[in-house]
């Protein structure tokens, strides 16, 4: 049968971002979502072109008599809250920045800040496909949990009549359906964490994304496509290994519907369960053994310009320098897509 797979957010405690069923079923599907909130923004160039024209003219009443402290200040207040209802925060932020030049100056830096909060949901977190195989004594890659997030889900426990599969198989060995459950992170996740893609769909959004496309003149395309048409070519980071996927150079699939991403080459390497027995039947013998076991399970990831520098390395951050190793994910990709279409290959 094999086991289902989800990746999932940590830090953002969320789940869903892909997934929900066997790696064959979703692997090559469209990872647009994913990539997109993996990717590091910019504002239009419109924004700097509207800037530059003519002069800046300060506002004659009391807001123009504010230092930009200050107003950075009121801009940081309508950002502040974001447990509910965000979007609209960030439509008042775009509004005030509107006021004038001035103010646009200033809050143009927040309103990219807000849009990656709202958009670029899965960046520098830390990411896992996990496996539903994993159990307690095995549940994430080692180091990735903390104590305080080890000792959440080990003592965080639902009634066994809230999970429809422990009640089956519960029922199955004579045992007792209301007892109360340990959990391990999969399973975990699955109750708690919130679903990636409903958490920013507020009463609000529809008017944050009208506005952004009155703004810069893109019928039909949301603010998540806005913000990435400078055609850099991009790189996919792990800044936990300090290791990078180069996208001009990904391999090109035989089908025109299975088109291989920088999406879809972490999700190749972040892949993780305690049997990883079913994902291996996808991969060669290079691989065997391994897939399952993702070595960026559980890193830190963003999209971002080649023209980008990459940071320096810091003392204790677990690498020296940073390494290209396109062509091993390439491999992968090339031995996933052998073992889901081998038909066709």
């Amino acid at each position: 049968m094999g086991q289902l797979w989800e990746l999932i957010n940590v830090d953002r405690r969320q789940r869903g971002l892909a997934g929900g069923s066997k790696l064959g079923e979703f692997f090559f599907e469209d990872m647009t979502a994913v990539y997109r909130s993996l990717q590091t923004p910019c504002l239009p160039d419109a924004v700097d072109k509207w800037l530059a024209q003519g002069s800046v003219a300060l506002q004659p009443g009391k807001i123009g008599k504010l230092s930009t402290e200050v107003l950075d200040m009121i801009f940081q207040e309508i950002l502040a809250d974001d447990k509910s209802e965000f979007s609209i925060n960030l439509l008042s932020c775009i509004c005030f920045a509107l006021g004038c030049k001035w103010l646009l100056t200033i809050g143009k830096q927040h309103i990219l800040d807000g849009l990656i909060r709202y958009y670029v949901r899965a960046a520098n977190c830390r990411l896992v496909c996990l496996g539903e195989y994993t159990d307690v004594t095995d549940q994430a890659p080692p180091g990735m949990l903390t104590e305080d997030e080890l000792k959440e889900i080990a003592e965080t426990k639902v009634p066994a009549e809230d999970d429809k599969w422990a009640i089956a198989e519960r029922a199955e060995d004579g045992n007792d359906a209301d007892v109360i459950l340990e959990r391990c992170l999969y399973n975990f996740a699955m109750s708690f964490y919130e679903d990636a893609w409903e958490a920013k769909r507020d009463k609000f959004m529809f008017s944050l994304e009208w506005v952004c496309m009155e703004l810069w003149a893109r019928p039909g395309a949301g603010p998540q496509w806005l913000l990435m048409e400078r055609g850099d070519v991009v790189q996919l980071r792990d800044r936990s290994m300090g290791e990078y996927v180069r996208e001009a150079a990904l391999v090109a699939l035989g089908k025109e519907y299975d088109r291989s991403s920088l999406a879809h080459a972490m999700l190749s390497r972040v892949c993780y369960s305690l049997d990883p027995s079913v994902a291996d039947e996808y991969c060669g013998e290079e691989f065997v053994g391994r897939f399952g076991r993702g070595p960026w399970a559980g890193d830190r990831f963003c999209i971002q310009s080649e023209a980008d520098d990459m940071p320096e390395p810091k003392e204790g951050c677990g690498f020296e320098e940073w390494v290209d190793v396109t062509e091993e994910v390439n491999r992968l990709l090339e031995n996933i897509w052998r073992g889901m279409h081998w038909e066709d290959y």
